[in-house]
């Protein structure tokens, strides 16, 4: 994942380079260039003197391609305006990546370490509770602002701010239904609203919370005190759930549920086995065979549920070892 987002951002940092590149060739001056690069620019104080200096520097070839880059900028001297004018157009470069493929910087860890100290009780709690939420921190602080501050008439910026929302629930739609291809489980009707209040839910910062609309265990494996609490929590509270509240459980003579818990908590907690490429490898060979015989009807239930819950249907049957057919992709329209 992070050598993604890590091309990703590069690539982001080449169009900008390209982008000034094509600009200077261009012969264009700041007061000329299209206004939104010009606008983007000065938000990193980079104006017309520090462009009369960009224009000099001489493009990098990549690919054909020459883009301008903060060290070609520097070759041109040691002057501190040279220099500057370099810093510059790296931190724009940085930051700007970092907002397109979104990704918590400076100003957000900074945020969390002045609301939760390090070492203190309230701190460490709010540490916790942040730990894989950052990404909506983020979102909050780097995309809002300039999707709702958009420079324009009142119909130009909600009609943007409509633009993002879409694509936020198209891609968290795409998401919702590559998850649960990679559970076994056969696509979601796209024409039922349902589903669309689940993608909306995935997308963004909403996504901690799609799950609980309809089911009581999340994406991760956990329940609500482990999404909304962070890891730590969601520990405490699985830890919780096995020991004591099956030891009350048995102690009014009801049924616990134990080996199975055991098995899951185990699931959870151990490390490697929950990743996306491996887990279904894992579920059908293992996983789901030790369920049944600590927990029999698991599988059943299993199946029940994702019936009942979302009308769905398994590809890949938990039962099989091996898949028997390929994901049903007309269940996206209604097809059975």
């Amino acid at each position: 994942m992070k050598w993604w987002t890590d091309s990703m951002q590069r690539s982001y940092q080449m169009l900008i380079g390209f982008h000034m590149n094509d600009a200077i060739k261009a012969g264009q001056d700041f007061k000329t260039m299209d206004p939104h690069f010009s606008r983007m620019l000065d938000r990193y104080g980079i104006r017309e003197a520090e462009w009369n200096i960009i224009k000099q520097a001489k493009g990098v070839d990549i690919m054909g391609n020459e883009m301008i880059t903060p060290v070609s900028i520097k070759m041109l001297g040691d002057a501190p305006a040279i220099r500057e004018t370099a810093v510059k157009v790296a931190a724009m470069m940085h930051e700007e990546a970092n907002t397109a493929i979104v990704t918590p910087g400076a100003r957000q860890y900074s945020w969390i370490n002045e609301k939760a100290p390090a070492g203190t009780k309230t701190g460490e709690l709010i540490r916790s509770l942040a730990l894989f939420h950052n990404f909506t921190l983020a979102l909050t602080q780097k995309v809002f602002p300039r999707v709702f501050g958009v420079e324009g008439t009142a119909g130009f910026r909600a009609g943007t701010a409509a633009q993002f929302a879409l694509g936020m629930i198209i891609t968290g739609g795409i998401a919702y239904q590559l998850k649960e291809i990679s559970k076994g489980r056969n696509p979601r009707d796209i024409t039922e609203p349902k589903f669309w209040l689940s993608a909306t839910m995935q997308s963004g910062g909403f996504g901690i919370f799609g799950d609980f609309l309809y089911s009581d265990v999340q994406k991760f494996g956990g329940g609500l005190m482990s999404t909304a609490g962070g890891p730590v929590l969601g520990l405490v509270d699985d830890f919780k759930k096995l020991t004591f509240d099956n030891i009350w459980a048995a102690a009014r003579g009801e049924d616990t549920h134990i080996g199975a818990e055991a098995i899951q908590f185990v699931k959870n907690y151990t490390p490697y086995i929950n990743l996306f490429y491996i887990r279904a490898a894992l579920d059908h060979l293992l996983f789901f065979t030790v369920q049944e015989a600590a927990n029999p009807g698991y599988l059943r239930r299993m199946r029940s549920r994702a019936q009942n819950q979302n009308n769905q249907t398994f590809w890949w049957d938990p039962q099989d070892t091996l898949p028997e057919e390929a994901p049903n992709l007309g269940a996206m329209v209604g097809e059975k």
